[in-house]
């Protein structure tokens, strides 16, 4: 892999986001879910950047990005963010690649006519109701409890113990009130805005294992967008972390499909 070029950027409405950008060649975005950073992606940014371009941002209250709690976390307002960071590196033809919350958000800036596609994993077509989103608001206040009983739902069965303490140490780089604020803006959001459509070629990834959005309400989002579906087996909601081979490998294969004579 080629040494992590490290930057950050200053959005339009001051907000400071930090990203990495590594290789070259055709672009991959890849955007983090609720309570996670841009460090979930590192194995796959460091197999696919060996052949393309591969760019992660923190989304605005996540990670090395600007997190007080009284900024816009509005689906719409982290699309924003995406796109013009997109504009600040001049990407072009892209695979947008969004992970749970992620995913809505790159569902949202895949209606750029300059992308090429988009990978949903562990994504479900709506964001958990707000009633749901108030259950763990409630949870947060008690931030050792809730990394006990939410971290480990994260992934399949009998999760390595390296994994559960590096979500969790990533997830504590937000504060519990900015991860509560994100949880009650984006609360019942859909993946589609009204009206929109999305033109590009879709793929599905789910784990077989993940009890966070079922393996069902994804191959039924797959259906609803005429998009290819992987199920990676034994894999929990984070597949990217439990099975990055094989998600790289579907990544690859993927991408192949997209920018074939390009």
């Amino acid at each position: 892999m080629e040494k992590m070029a490290q930057g950050s950027f200053v959005t339009s409405d001051g907000v400071l986001i930090s990203f990495d950008d590594v290789g070259s060649g055709h672009p991959f975005v890849f955007i983090h879910g609720w309570a996670a950073t841009r460090r979930f992606w590192r194995f796959q940014i460091e197999r696919l950047s060996e052949e393309y371009r591969a760019v992660a941002l923190d989304l605005r209250g996540h990670g090395d990005s600007q997190k007080q709690g009284d900024l816009d976390f509005s689906v719409e307002r982290m699309a924003e963010d995406v796109r013009e960071l997109i504009e600040h590196l001049q990407l072009d033809g892209f695979i947008l690649v969004g992970h749970s919350l992620g995913g809505v958000v790159a569902a949202r800036v895949s209606a750029s006519p300059r992308s090429a596609g988009l990978g949903l994993v562990g994504t479900a077509g709506r964001i958990p109701s707000p009633a749901s989103a108030l259950i763990m608001r409630g949870l947060m206040k008690w931030r050792p409890l809730a990394s006990r009983l939410i971290t480990p739902r994260m992934f399949g069965p009998d999760p390595k113990q390296e994994l559960l303490d590096f979500v969790r140490a990533e997830s504590a780089r937000s504060s519990t009130d900015v991860l509560a604020s994100v949880l009650k803006k984006t609360a019942g959001e859909p993946l589609l805005a009204e009206g929109m459509e999305i033109d590009v070629p879709v793929l599905v990834v789910a784990g077989e294992k993940d009890s966070a959005i079922r393996p069902k309400a994804q191959r039924r989002l797959a259906r609803m967008l005429g998009a290819t579906y992987r199920e990676v087996p034994g894999a929990g909601h984070n597949v990217m972390l439990e099975r990055p081979a094989e998600l790289g490998a579907i990544l690859e294969e993927f991408a192949r499909r997209v920018w074939r004579g390009q």
